[in-house]
């Protein structure tokens, strides 16, 4: 593989690491680049209607937090706690997976998520699925659940520059920068968006578009 294709690869999977608490409606792509904490959906009171707290979900509601401040070692015990005495919990599967991709383990988040009957997926759930999927080079794969995800929502940004990066991996550069094109119309100002956009026509040939979007993406 070209080295630069390969370091810029590299370059998006650890920044969607640090980021990678997207969540599946998010409306611009500018979101990628906002802090886990911030875009981890929060889950709903585990308060029951009596006013008790079983264990499980103080425990469940633990993992999370330790999450959101990126205390991932400590989250992933509690989240193993959870599961050992409700093993059926879905959402506690679903979010343990997040936390092992967080945090390097991608092998590990993939089985979780394969176990998981595709029914009982949430869209952002099948969404980490397609990321893993992308992370482990498995591209045919991550493609076709990132264009069946953009069927039920085909105006997710983020989701199309997901695709547009497996596209231009793949060497598919028309298809990949004819995303880029839609997607720098609708957030110009993203400039590291620009900047994977440059890259993409500088691998397909097309230098001089190339030059004008890094040249645009620093400000000149």
């Amino acid at each position: 593989m070209n080295y630069h294709v390969h370091k810029a690869r590299c370059v998006f999977w650890c920044t969607l690491l640090a980021f990678a608490g997207l969540c599946f409606a998010t409306p611009s792509v500018h979101a990628l680049s906002q802090d886990a904490q911030s875009t981890v959906p929060k889950a709903p009171a585990i308060t029951q209607p009596s006013g008790d707290v079983p264990d499980w979900q103080a425990r469940l509601e633990l993992a999370r937090l330790l999450s959101y401040v990126k205390r991932y070692d400590e989250s992933l015990v509690e989240y193993g706690k959870v599961l050992a005495e409700k093993p059926e919990l879905v959402e506690a599967k679903a979010e343990m997976a997040r936390v092992l991709m967080w945090s390097g383990r991608t092998g590990e988040a993939k089985a979780i998520l394969d176990a998981i009957a595709p029914d009982q997926l949430s869209g952002e759930d099948r969404l980490l699925q397609a990321d893993l999927f992308a992370m482990r080079k498995e591209y045919g794969k991550a493609e076709s659940l990132y264009r069946e995800l953009l069927q039920a929502s085909p105006e997710n940004q983020a989701i199309q520059l997901r695709l547009a990066e497996v596209l231009s991996w793949t060497k598919r550069y028309a298809e990949s920068i004819k995303l880029y094109e839609k997607l720098v119309v609708a957030s110009p100002n993203d400039v590291q968006l620009r900047r994977r956009y440059a890259q993409t026509l500088s691998w397909a040939g097309k230098t001089q578009d190339a030059i004008r979007e890094f040249r645009r993406s620093l400000g000149q």
